[in-house]
């Protein structure tokens, strides 16, 4: 994302505040809003994540997206750094572009240079029809870009106009897409702060012998080996084991069944303490 529109955004975004309103196995809702209950700027987000559906309403217009396949809150704070992408996958919103003054005139600067490079029509001549463009602005503001009077000025330089320059005047990818994908990748990342997840971690010896053992951490992201057996250290010299062979994320009733986890409230947490040791939440294989 640009650094001038995300710094727009933060600006914008500084005291709001995230809220799930259904957090299932399929559905996600979040409400972000401000912390003082002002509805300016608020947006709804809805992830169907088994559709791969994403659709935003609230104060800064409607959209919905489809990625047609699972996808994960995760994956979707990701792929939104890609604003261009993200357009991709809109399949319709309340506004696409704006069209405002000061962009119809940088536009037509380019096209003059161009035109002045490419035909024989003069500097005086160009001038005083784009001057006469600008004075119609408000109909390419208003989304009137084929009205009358200005294609009897665009079909003067250019016979097949709406492929030419003049056909996209003024046009810019309207603020509201980056404020959809801002505000959702600071909500997602303010809720993942205080969600807590279950990874299996497998230790292996360096003898080549078959022997694993597991044991289940809680944190807030997924560490990587290297970081698990940073977190997993005491545990692996007290068990006698080397190395961390895998990483894998499990759900809530799954670390129940297989872990002891009547103790869970007073583990460490990886990604929120540091220099902690992992709790000891075994199940030998």
């Amino acid at each position: 994302m640009q650094k001038n529109k995300l710094a727009m955004c933060k600006r914008i975004f500084k005291d709001f505040q995230a809220k799930k309103i259904v957090n299932d196995e399929k559905i996600l809702i979040i409400d972000w809003k401000n912390k003082d209950g002002s509805g300016e700027y608020a947006i709804r987000y809805t992830l169907d994540m088994e559709k791969g559906d994403f659709i935003i309403t609230g104060d800064v217009g409607y959209c919905i997206a489809s990625w047609h396949n699972h996808l994960t809150p995760d994956n979707l704070s990701k792929f939104l750094d890609n604003i261009g992408y993200f357009k991709e996958k809109i399949e319709c919103w309340s506004e696409k572009y704006t069209y405002r003054y000061k962009d119809i005139k940088a536009d037509l600067n380019m096209l003059k240079d161009d035109l002045l490079a490419d035909t024989d029509f003069t500097e005086e001549e160009i001038d005083k029809d784009f001057e006469e463009i600008l004075s119609m602005a408000d109909y390419i503001e208003a989304g009137m870009i084929a009205h009358p009077d200005l294609v009897e000025i665009y079909e003067k330089y250019y016979s097949d106009w709406y492929d030419s320059d003049f056909g996209t005047l003024g046009r810019r990818i309207s603020d509201r897409i980056y404020l959809w994908a801002a505000g959702f990748q600071m909500a997602w990342q303010q809720l993942s702060k205080n969600t807590k997840k279950y990874y299996e971690i497998s230790f292996t010896r360096n003898d080549n012998s078959k022997d694993e053992y597991s044991i289940c951490i809680i944190g807030v992201k997924q560490p990587t080996r290297k970081e698990a057996e940073d977190f997993c250290k005491k545990d692996m010299i007290e068990f006698g084991y080397d190395n961390v062979s895998s990483v894998i994320e499990i759900s809530k009733e799954e670390a129940s069944n297989f872990f002891d986890m009547e103790n869970e409230q007073n583990f460490p947490v990886f990604g929120v303490y540091t220099g902690i040791q992992s709790p000891s939440i075994l199940a030998g294989d």
